[in-house]
């Protein structure tokens, strides 16, 4: 019994340190050096090779670098320490890959601190790692995720009072109908500023009142768009205009949202611009008057009339 304990005992090595600059004296915190450890043969011994000491205080007084040599008997290692301070008689154990234990006896170590110590002051402390920390998000990461919320809020506002303008234009309709139709109304509108500013005779026409027979007209073109098609054109933008043109009569949208955007394209162009002479107004004139008879003859075949 007394030799089977014996042979289940893990086996014992010795291990001595070397200095691998020869000027290297003495040896500080940091610092490179061989450790080379010997004993009994043991068969089979395979890297990576742990090291734990047998007295936890000492975890940091040696720590391997670097696997030099590994034979049977014989051991190799580039190590360094992070503890300052003389060490004797260390106790540590190298555990290999398949679970094989050498205990190792005696290693005498001496390590010089590299910070200066002052007079009258006690010797530096080493201390070990901290943490483990938990790591707080990225800052882009919460930009992301407040950008996103202020879109979404956006959006669902944005629908929200296009609802709401719809619903209040439907329950305000009867301001804008009127007897002859949208279509004959604007018809007649057309005709009034056409005659109010001039336009079918140049020579009475006056450049000053230009800018005010555009906004006429573009005001007569929205109030067509409201009284036929029940979208508050007068207070929204062309894009949210188109998108509820799109939305409740796709066929018109289809047909005529080019000539639409090139016909509020000329109107901003015109509007407040000295240079809008009476070839221009006259040119926007018959185009509004030429887009607004094909969005509605378009709009009457779509009802099957």
């Amino acid at each position: 019994m007394a030799k089977e304990a014996k042979k289940n005992k893990d086996p014992v090595w010795s291990c001595t340190a070397q200095t691998i600059d020869k000027d290297q004296k003495p040896l500080n915190v940091g610092d490179k050096y061989g450790l080379i450890c010997k004993g009994d043969f043991i068969d089979g011994l395979e890297s990576p090779l742990k090291l734990e000491f047998k007295d936890s205080k000492n975890q940091y007084s040696i720590h391997i670098l670097n696997l030099n040599q590994l034979t049977g008997g014989r051991v190799d290692f580039v190590a360094t320490s992070y503890k300052p301070g003389k060490k004797q008689g260390q106790i540590f154990f190298f555990t290999d890959k398949m679970g094989k234990k050498i205990q190792v006896n005696g290693v005498d170590l001496e390590v010089a601190t590299v910070i200066e110590q002052k007079q009258g002051q006690p010797a530096p402390k080493p201390f070990g790692p901290k943490g483990p920390y938990e790591l707080a998000m990225p800052w882009w990461y919460y930009l992301f995720f407040i950008v996103m919320i202020v879109v979404i809020l956006s959006l669902l506002s944005n629908k929200t009072y296009r609802i709401f303008q719809r619903k209040k234009l439907k329950e305000n309709l009867s301001k804008f109908k009127t007897a002859i139709g949208a279509y004959n109304q604007f018809n007649k509108e057309w005709r009034t500023h056409v005659k109010s500013f001039s336009i079918s005779t140049p020579e009475k026409f006056s450049k000053a009142n230009a800018d005010e027979f555009v906004e006429k007209l573009r005001v007569s073109f929205s109030m067509y768009i409201v009284r036929e098609f029940k979208i508050p054109a007068m207070e929204w933008s062309v894009k949210n205009t188109l998108k509820d043109l799109k939305k409740y009569h796709f066929s018109i949208y289809v047909k005529h949202v080019s000539g639409i955007m090139r016909l509020t394209t000329e109107f901003e162009k015109a509007s407040g611009s000295a240079n809008v002479n009476y070839h221009d107004c006259e040119q926007i004139s018959f185009m509004t008057r030429d887009l607004i008879q094909k969005i509605h003859q378009s709009y009457v075949q779509g009802r099957g009339k």
